[in-house]
């Protein structure tokens, strides 16, 4: 029954090929790990920030986080101390922080993976064993793109793994086999608390308190009796101390779980969503580790086997009570996936096993095809995860150029200007209401405007669809289209800007070979003393060469001395010409203010508008007249 403790022999060579593994698999997790901030794309990773808020009394859930594991909760409530302590408070700026320990946790359970597969076989075949459980799961891009949210399931994959490896040792070790099979009832327990349907967790330690129960009946149970308490105890806070509530997925558990575990086609669905992402060479190595076990039956890969088989078999029976598992939410799962990961390696290593010579050059060859297979699907996903987020650059250059307002969003914006959910946050603590709506055209935009609704975001593809229907054109004739956020470059929705109100006078006015002014507003009375208001609508068709300023003049009619004048960017101050980067754009100004003097004599005048470069004074040429600036208005003073 117990198994002799094995030493294999080159340590310094697997832990050096080991590094390199990880070395690797980390070189990956941390190419993407910035994905789409400062927008926050997962659902989750907000809600456990929001849940950090409210045990720190900053927030008011209303109940929404009652019965959540409190694991991770005590881990982003920690967190959230902590970097607000040293500046740091927002919630992209938090995610982003756990996104880096959990991507330690998953490269942590890398290595876990290899040792427990590497206890199977003394010497080469124990070591390439362990290399090639690790580079499974290193390399798999669906371990990948799940193992580094700042969200509960990386801490429960490495609780996972160190239940698993330490009942090995428990069964490797009978000398120590009570500390080893109590510490795997902690590690499972510490999985369940960061999540409940961590519970398979507990089989492996069980089996080992079995084994050590009929190896050594007093021993084993004192160390069951040992066991039973710690589980009943954590069993018995969670359920009156804590207070674990069906909520969401606890609903489903309680209403269907039963039925749902007794339906063989979702516990087949979930187990091979279990292995889909190891792909064939896996389940390859899998079936060869069961061959090699029922050829020699060598005690220590049947028991690596057995425990592992507790995983693969459970997390994904369990799951099915209240999720039928498709590649999306593999990560429900995946701790079924680390156990099939230890069974794969031991299958190379019993190959490797058989062999008379060149054991680790071999191992170490299919080692580097079980990395290379699914490179190819992880350079796509750097690449995917690396582009640029839209909804990022619309936020920013919303920030950037318009007046907060109320805005009209597509579905898959709805979190575009929400700071709790999206992460964003608009300067100078502005703030923009937002209303979501699938077709905007449930309202005239003059009813939107009634609303205080000032702008709208329009999926790309329906606004062309619109576009090509008279009355539906005739509707966004009705609006002043901003820009497009529709690049393919880009990550996230293809939008189109627009703003429901048009300028109160239309023009076009040709400054240089760059820039259009295309519209007007223009208030305020033309008596002394008084003040009339201007607010600019420019066009740039390509990339101004400077950084050109705008100049208001009030001269007499037929002088050129300025009596009075207002200088400033021609648009908004964040948006110098040199930004202007999209011909398609709507650049809308600030508020522009020009006093009359008090004293003003009765005549003629003029408000002319310019652009000059600051640097040398110049100023650009009115097409097709060649003057230096254009009449905006023209008044007189009565007598």
């Amino acid at each position: 029954m117990s198994l002799a403790p094995v030493h294999p022999p080159q340590r310094p060579l697997f832990w050096s090929i080991l590094l390199l593994i990880v070395v690797l698999a980390g070189a990956a997790r941390i190419a993407i790990i910035d994905y789409s901030l400062p927008y926050v794309d997962h659902a989750d990773e907000p809600a456990y920030y929001l849940a950090a808020l409210h045990l720190r009394g900053e927030y008011d859930d209303r109940g929404y986080y009652d019965g959540v594991p409190p694991g991770f909760m005590w881990v982003s409530a920690g967190a959230r101390a902590l970097l607000v302590s040293i500046g740091y408070s927002e919630l992209s700026e938090h995610v982003h922080a756990l996104r880096w320990v959990s991507t330690f946790m998953n490269l942590a359970t890398l290595v876990v993976i290899a040792l427990t597969a590497r206890r199977a076989f003394a010497g080469d075949a124990g070591n390439v064993a362990g290399w090639a459980a690790g580079a499974l799961w290193g390399a798999a891009p669906l371990v990948l793109v799940n193992g580094i949210n700042a969200l509960p399931d990386p801490y429960v994959y490495l609780c996972t793994s160190l239940a698993l490896y330490w009942a090995v040792l428990a069964l490797d070790t009978p000398d120590r086999a009570r500390a080893y099979s109590l510490a795997c009832i902690g590690a499972a327990l510490a999985g369940v608390i960061f999540k409940y349907p961590a519970l398979p967790a507990l089989l492996p330690g069980g089996i080992a308190i079995l084994a050590l129960l009929r190896r050594d009946h007093r021993r084993g149970l004192s160390t069951l009796l040992i066991a039973v308490v710690l589980t009943a105890a954590v069993a018995l806070w969670l359920a009156l101390g804590y207070g674990i509530t069906f909520q969401r997925e606890g609903v489903t558990v309680r209403d269907q779980g039963l039925s749902n575990m007794l339906d063989l086609g979702r516990v087949h669905n979930n187990l091979i969503q279990t292995i889909e992402p190891l792909g064939t060479a896996a389940l390859i190595l899998v079936l060869l580790a069961v061959i090699a076990y029922l050829w020699r039956r060598v005690p220590k890969v049947g028991w690596v086997l057995l425990l592992s088989a507790s995983l693969i078999i459970a997390t994904p029976w369990l799951a099915a009570s209240y999720t039928y598992v498709f590649p999306p939410f593999a990560r429900y799962v995946l701790p079924g996936t680390l156990a099939v990961c230890v069974v794969a390696g031991v299958g190379l290593g019993a190959v490797i096993n058989l062999l008379p010579q060149w054991r680790s050059a071999a191992g170490l060859a299919v080692v580097a095809l079980l990395l290379l297979i699914p490179l190819p699907s992880v350079l796509d996903i750097i690449r995917e995860r690396q582009r640029p987020e839209s909804r990022v650059a619309l936020h920013r250059w919303f920030n950037d150029s318009l007046d907060a307002g109320n805005i009209v969003v597509d579905p898959a914006n709805e979190k575009t200007f929400n700071p709790f959910w999206g992460g964003m946050r608009l300067s100078g603590g502005r703030w923009v209401d937002w209303t979501i709506s699938d077709d905007l055209r449930q309202r005239t935009p003059a009813d939107w405007q009634a609303l205080g609704v000032i702008y709208a975001l329009v999926t790309s593809e329906q606004y062309q669809a619109w576009r090509s229907q008279p009355a539906d054109a005739e509707y966004l004739d009705e609006m002043l289209y901003l820009r497009a956020f529709a690049d393919d470059a880009m990550r996230g929705p293809q939008v189109i800007v627009l703003r429901f109100a048009r300028p109160e006078q239309s023009l076009d006015v040709a400054f240089g070979e760059h820039i259009r002014l295309t519209g007007m507003d223009q208030d305020g009375t033309t008596q002394p003393g008084e003040t009339l208001n201007f607010r600019f609508y420019w066009n740039a068709q390509t990339v101004p060469p400077t950084n050109f300023s705008l100049f208001l003049h009030l001269l007499a009619d037929g002088d050129t001395r300025p009596l009075a004048q207002w200088d400033s960017a021609p648009g908004p101050s964040a948006r110098p010409t040199l930004s202007w980067d999209a011909s398609d754009e709507t650049i809308i100004s600030a508020p522009m203010s020009l006093t009359l003097p008090p004293d003003l004599a009765p005549g003629r005048y003029v408000v002319r508008a310019g652009l000059y470069d600051y640097t040398t004074g110049v100023r650009e040429r009115i097409s097709p007249s060649n003057q230096d600036s254009y009449a905006l208005l023209t008044f007189e003073v009565p007598r």
